[in-house]
């Protein structure tokens, strides 16, 4: 199964919308793969904007695999411009790590995230 391009984009485009359906989750309006996404391996690694009820301006969260993280932690980046931030991730909305990127994995992870944020989720 090919992971780039905007055929992989649409097949996990229509898994999330599927599995956001099934799940009935009232609090968001819609999710959408972020820019950039066609150019991802989305087998790896998958950036959503979130459309939440009430809210004007979508949210982004990030899913990558644990493998992922890995992989960009170990390298030896010689010509890296921070030195200094070489061996840390950084990204600028929520984070999730999961075992395997998919549509149900997104939806339940943004699920999780938001019971979080209203202190409903158990650990």
């Amino acid at each position: 199964m090919k992971s780039f391009g905007s055929q992989a984009v649409e097949r996990l485009q229509r898994e999330i919308n599927a599995e956001l359906a099934r799940r009935n989750e009232r609090r968001v309006e819609r999710i959408v793969m972020d820019h950039g996404s066609e150019v991802a391996d989305l087998r790896r690694a998958a950036y959503v904007r979130v459309f939440l009820v009430g809210r004007d301006k979508p949210r982004i969260f990030n899913f990558l695999t644990l493998s992922f993280l890995n992989d960009v932690l170990s390298r030896d980046w010689e010509d890296f411009p921070r030195p200094d931030a070489k061996d840390l991730y950084s990204c600028g909305g929520p984070l999730l790590i999961a075992r395997e990127i998919s549509g149900s994995a997104i939806v339940r992870g943004i699920q999780y995230y938001l019971d979080q944020e209203e202190g409903r989720a158990g650990m």
